[in-house]
C-alpha cells in the first residue's frame, strides 16, 4: 500500500501530521487522538505509514473515521518503565469502552491493503494484570476491520510472570452487543510461538 502525503489525499497522517514516532519504543496512542479530530475536519481518514508502532489501548471512538493502514505496519502493546508492565486490555477498541453518551459511535474501519495485510503483534510474552487483547468492541454500530495479521502469544506464556496471567486474546465484547453490531472480520491469526 504506497503512502501519498496527506495533503495530496486529503487525509490526516499518523507520523506527519499527528507525531507518532514509529520506532517500536515510544507511544504513539496519543497520535491517534489527534489524526481522529483531524480526520473529521479533512477527508474522514487517517493514513497510518509502514513502521513498528508502540501504543496503550486506543478507543477508536470518532464516528465516521477510516484507518487506511499501510500493510509493512506493526502495532504492539507499549511497555511501562523498566518492568516491561503493559496496560491491560485491547489494543484498539471499536467505539467507546464506558460510553459518555447514549449515542453509538459509527461507522468506522481500520484496514490493511488486500491482498496484503498489517500486524497487530501480541506474540511475546507480556507482564499485565489480565490478558492483553487486540481488539474489542463497545457502543459501536456499523464497522470494519480487515486484512490483519494477528499474532498471538504462547497460551502458557503466564506461567512465566507471576504477577499476572500474560496471555493474550483476540477480542473481547465489554458488553452484550448492540442489534446493529456486525463483524465483517477478514482475518488471519498465527500462533507465533510454533515454527515457521
Amino acid at each position: 500500500l504506497g503512502m501519498t502525503t496527506s495533503r495530496a489525499n486529503g487525509c490526516a497522517n499518523l507520523v506527519t501530521d499527528c507525531g507518532a514516532l514509529a520506532d517500536d519504543a515510544t507511544d504513539a496512542s496519543s497520535a491517534f487522538y489527534h489524526c481522529m479530530d483531524l480526520a473529521v475536519q479533512r477527508a474522514g481518514c487517517v493514513m497510518v505509514p509502514a513502521g513498528a508502532y508502540r501504543i496503550s489501548p486506543v478507543e477508536l471512538n470518532v464516528s465516521n473515521v477510516e484507518f487506511r493502514v499501510d500493510n509493512r505496519a506493526v502495532f504492539r502493546p507499549y511497555q511501562h518503565g523498566p518492568a516491561g508492565t503493559t496496560g491491560s486490555g485491547a489494543l484498539f477498541t471499536f467505539g467507546q469502552r464506558w460510553p459518555t453518551s447514549p449515542n453509538y459511535v459509527a461507522n468506522v474501519s481500520l484496514h490493511g491493503s488486500a491482498p496484503g495485510r498489517f500486524t497487530i503483534d501480541l506474540s511475546t510474552p507480556l507482564r499485565a494484570p489480565w490478558k492483553v487483547r487486540a481488539v474489542a468492541f463497545a457502543g459501536i454500530k456499523g464497522f470494519l476491520i480487515a486484512n490483519v495479521l494477528a499474532k498471538m502469544s504462547p497460551p502458557d506464556s503466564h506461567s512465566e510472570l507471576p504477577d499476572g496471567d500474560g496471555r493474550s486474546q483476540w477480542c473481547e465484547y465489554p458488553y452484550a452487543p448492540s442489534p446493529f453490531l456486525r463483524l465483517p472480520l477478514r482475518l488471519s491469526f498465527v500462533p507465533a510461538y510454533q515454527p515457521g
